[in-house]
C-alpha cells in the first residue's frame, strides 16, 4: 500500500521531521495482528503468546547466531552486487538501485538508522518468522516475504531477499524469533551505516 521500499523513500523525504513516527506505526501493523492471530487475550495469556510467537530474552546463542548469520548474508549481498554490476549496463543499474539509494539519503544519522533498522527487524519478524512460519512453513512464508518487496521486479535483489528471508527461517527454526530479530537487525544496519559512512567520506572530500 505504501508502494513498496520506493514509496516509502519517497515518503520519508516528504516527511523527514516524521520519519520515525512513520515507522513505529508502520511495525505497529505487523504486531499487532501477529499478537491477536496467535491468540492475545482469547486462547493464549501474555506468556504463552510470546512463547508461540519464539520471542525470549536474547540468550548467547540467540547473539551469536543472529550476528553470524547477519555477516553472513552480507557477505553473500556484497558479492552478489559485484557480480551484477559488472555483467549489467549503468543505465539498468542506476534505475534498480534508486530507491534504495533514496531511502539511504533520507536516514542520514547512525542513531536513526539504528532505531529504524531495531523498529523495522522487530515489526516483520514478529510477524513473518513468529506467526505465519510456524503455519506456513519457511517456504512460503519466504515466498510471501519476497513477493512483498516488488519494488526490486526480476533482480538480484530479490533473490538476496529470498536467501534472506530463508535464512531468518532457519535461524527461528533452529533458535528464536529474537534470534531473527538480531540478524535482521545487524543485516540492516549494516547496510544503512555503511551507506552513511561513504556519504559523509564523499561529502567531506
Amino acid at each position: 500500500l505504501s508502494g513498496g521500499l520506493e514509496g516509502l523513500a519517497q515518503q520519508f523525504g516528504q516527511q523527514n521531521d516524521t520519519l520515525l513516527t512513520d515507522v513505529i506505526l508502520q511495525q505497529a501493523v505487523w504486531i499487532f495482528p501477529s499478537l491477536l492471530g496467535v491468540g492475545l487475550l482469547t486462547r493464549r495469556t501474555w506468556s504463552a503468546s510470546l512463547e508461540r510467537l519464539g520471542l525470549r530474552i536474547p540468550t548467547r546463542d540467540d547473539i551469536f547466531i543472529g550476528v553470524g548469520a547477519a555477516i553472513a548474508m552480507l557477505i553473500f549481498v556484497f558479492a552478489l552486487g559485484f557480480i551484477w554490476s559488472l555483467v549489467t549496463d549503468p543505465e539498468t543499474l542506476a534505475q534498480q538501485t534508486a530507491a534504495s539509494a533514496e531511502l539511504s539519503s533520507a536516514i542520514n544519522t547512525l542513531p536513526l538508522a539504528f532505531v529504524i533498522s531495531l523498529a523495522v527487524a522487530v515489526g516483520e519478524e514478529i510477524y513473518f518468522r513468529g506467526a505465519m512460519q510456524p503455519i506456513f512453513g519457511i517456504g512460503l512464508t519466504s515466498i510471501f516475504f519476497t513477493l512483498l518487496h516488488t519494488q526490486y521486479a526480476l533482480t538480484p535483489a530479490s533473490l538476496a531477499i529470498l536467501v534472506l528471508s530463508i535464512v531468518l527461517g532457519w535461524v527461528r527454526q533452529r533458535y528464536s524469533t529474537t534470534a531473527s530479530i538480531i540478524t535482521h537487525l545487524v543485516y540492516n544496519f549494516a547496510q544503512l551505516a555503511l551507506a552513511i559512512l561513504a556519504t559523509n567520506i564523499v561529502g567531506g572530500v
